[in-house]
């Protein structure tokens, strides 16, 4: 443990900087780490922890602010990133890669923010933090094997890059995109993926919950569609809100096997169906404007309820 508060008996604390951290002898999966900066000191680690041999848990108690600026592996054992407290409004910042068994938060208004690449094993239920950033650019790749809920987060999620889970349910909530992004689920029944509100900042998104049965997508809105949304694969029931109510942009639905069912408005640039399982419906329930409208020669059924321009 480093603790700059005298084990709480001053609560203000003070900075803490480290150089890196390995554990000794990672064969006994017990070597963990705590820091405790308190309600005024920032933690800042410059190097790699658990570059040569992980630890099996770190844990930040409390700081005014953390940076850790190299890879953190921790993924040992039991493998446990806790992430208790930071002030609130203060950001806890992963500037390398990040590796962990299990990842854990709290109801405390900090921002959680990962700018590269993200494994973590068991699933990840985000608690009520503030705002949090996965990735920053689109090769940034985040796997949350066991499932993915950023949903209880009360300020801003953003994404960019690949977002994946491992044949397991994904719930994202509104999100904002910082690049282009593709949500993944794997394929499996379980892997269920919903999205909110999509801010896009003029990004392209891409949504795949794979081929098998039960899977499905759902998307609230995709208000600016100037980068284009791409239903690359649904196993179950896509959903689609309002697309392009802000501005126009490709739409396309690369494959989808139980159909889509649009049950908004769609404004689109191109709107493409390249393919959907036999006899399955790709609906449009709300009024539909496009430039160019393509589809190809499969056995699906195309339905339009309302206006097309």
């Amino acid at each position: 443990m480093i603790d700059s508060t005298n084990n709480g008996g001053s609560a203000g604390g003070a900075a803490i900087n480290v150089a890196s951290v390995d554990a000794d002898n990672a064969g006994s999966n017990d070597r963990t780490l705590t820091l405790n900066s308190g309600t005024g000191g920032a933690i800042a680690v410059s190097g790699a922890i658990g570059a040569t041999q992980a630890l099996a848990g770190l844990d930040v108690t409390n700081s005014n602010g953390a940076t850790f600026t190299g890879a953190v592996t921790v993924n040992d054992g039991s493998g446990v990133l806790d992430l208790s407290d930071t002030e609130d409004n203060q950001d806890v910042t992963f500037g390398g890669d990040v590796s962990a068994v299990t990842l854990t938060t709290t109801a405390n208004a900090y921002d959680l923010i990962f700018q590269e690449n993200v494994t973590v094993t068991n699933d990840v239920t985000f608690a009520a933090i503030r705002n949090l950033d996965l990735g920053g650019a689109t090769d940034d790749v985040a796997t949350f094997t066991g499932g993915l809920d950023a949903t209880a987060a009360t300020g801003t999620v953003t994404v960019a890059g690949t977002i994946n889970t491992t044949n397991t349910q994904m719930d994202i909530g509104a999100v904002t995109l910082a690049a282009a992004t593709t949500l993944d689920t794997g394929n499996a029944a379980a892997g269920i993926l919903n999205v909110g509100a999509v801010t896009s900042g003029t990004n392209a998104l891409t949504l795949d919950s794979g081929s098998t049965a039960g899977a499905t997508i759902g998307l609230t809105s995709f208000a600016d569609a100037t980068g284009g949304l791409t239903i690359r694969d649904a196993g179950g029931l896509a959903t689609i809100g309002a697309v392009g109510s802000g501005t126009a942009g490709n739409v396309t639905i690369t494959n989808s096997q139980a159909g889509v069912t649009f049950s908004s408005t769609l404004d689109a640039g191109t709107l493409s169906i390249t393919d959907t399982a036999d006899n399955q419906d790709v609906t449009f329930a709300g009024d539909v404007s496009a430039v160019t409208l393509t589809t190809t020669a499969n056995a699906y059924d195309l339905i339009f309820q309302e206006n097309v321009t």
